[in-house]
């Protein structure tokens, strides 16, 4: 069976949107967890499943520590202007704003980042991964409100037709955590090629250095939403984890699922090779899985002329509907579709010959 990432670059809207792509969803707000496929959800879900801290000015929030929490607000700095202007607020369990931080910019490109140090569970970072042009911000904080800013010029971001170039920063482990230079190819809309290098760290206390760390790793700390105070303290005994990109499983050993199934409470669960469980999709396998990510024994096993099919339905509905800008695109996308050369090239002489080609406008 071919692999899974193939078909999610073609596919994204036949198969699966859980794996981590360069697509922002809405936030859906999910009575067990406070979030779904968002960084926001529409409210703030305690560790005792309780739904609390609703307000109409909030856009969303986000569990942060045991008993904190990130509330996200925004208005236009001015009036039909493309500026805006985004509050980021650590709130307590009984509303109490611990910290504050704005930023301005565009809608868009505005992106913040949380992370925390696990072997201090009062200590926080945040950065702005997709507007730092002038350098990469980041602010050294506690939750007792005080912060410090500090910024690296030499570390800018950069935005082309073609590549795409942001600095963003890993783990902390020991102390430190790695800054990644991330570069993203835009080959064509079916292809964008993620790559990154270390190019230094930064310590708990702001102070950026050359040196790296072989403990930090290129992934936000996991923020659980079945956190407990045992977990903010680094007592860590395996369980369901969550962060920005999706939810992954701890097997409690330092280790976790990759390209396998697990059973969990019951219910069998995928998790692909970034180690993040599939969900609303086919397995590489071809099983069904549901919203939540749980195998639908109902329905039967996908196979490969299923796949097929579908493949070939996608490609007819973006082939009309005015999805490339020109046949050859159409050509190349087809071929990344299927791994048999010579049935790609049956199918595209298939839908050049019996359906009108709709070029982007």
């Amino acid at each position: 069976m071919r692999k899974l990432y193939k078909r999610v670059m073609a596919l994204a809207m036949t198969l699966c949107l859980s794996v981590a792509l360069p697509i922002t969803s809405f936030a859906d707000y999910d009575s067990k967890s406070g979030l779904k496929d968002e960084d926001y959800p529409s409210r703030y879900v305690n560790s005792d499943g309780e739904v609390i801290l609703q307000s109409e000015d909030w856009e969303g929030t986000q569990p942060f520590f045991a008993g904190y929490a990130i509330v996200r607000t925004s208005k236009q700095a001015v009036q039909e202007g493309e500026s805006w202007i985004f509050n980021y607020s650590i709130i307590n369990e009984s509303g109490a704003t611990i910290s504050t931080f704005s930023f301005e910019g565009s809608y868009l490109l505005i992106h913040v980042k949380f992370n925390r140090f696990v072997e201090n569970p009062d200590g926080y970072i945040y950065w702005i991964s997709s507007s730092n042009s002038d350098g990469l911000y980041y602010v050294i904080g506690k939750l007792d409100g005080t912060r410090e800013l500090h910024i690296i010029p030499e570390l800018c971001a950069s935005f082309s037709e073609k590549v795409d170039t942001v600095y963003t920063i890993g783990t902390f482990r020991d102390g430190s955590a790695n800054v990644y230079k991330v570069r993203t190819e835009k080959n064509n809309m079916f292809d964008y090629r993620e790559s990154h290098i270390v190019v230094g760290s930064i310590t708990t206390n702001g102070e950026f250095s050359t040196q790296i760390n072989q403990k930090s790793q290129y992934k936000t700390e996991i923020i659980p939403k079945y956190g407990t105070k045992q977990f903010a303290e680094n007592k860590v005994t395996g369980g369901w984890r969550e962060d920005e990109t999706g939810r992954w499983y701890d097997n409690g050993d330092g280790t976790y699922p990759v390209n396998q199934w697990k059973e969990i409470g019951g219910k069998h669960y995928y998790f692909g090779e970034d180690g993040y469980m599939l969900k609303d999709c086919y397995t590489p396998d071809g099983y069904s899985l549901d919203f939540d990510g749980a195998w639908k024994e109902e329905i039967p096993q996908m196979t490969d002329d299923k796949f097929n099919e579908l493949y070939k339905n996608e490609l007819i509905n973006l082939y009309t509907t005015g999805i490339f800008a020109n046949q050859e695109i159409f050509r190349e996308a087809a071929r990344e579709f299927f791994e048999d050369p010579a049935y790609a090239e049956q199918v595209i002489q298939e839908i050049e010959s019996n359906y009108t080609f709709v070029p982007a406008q």
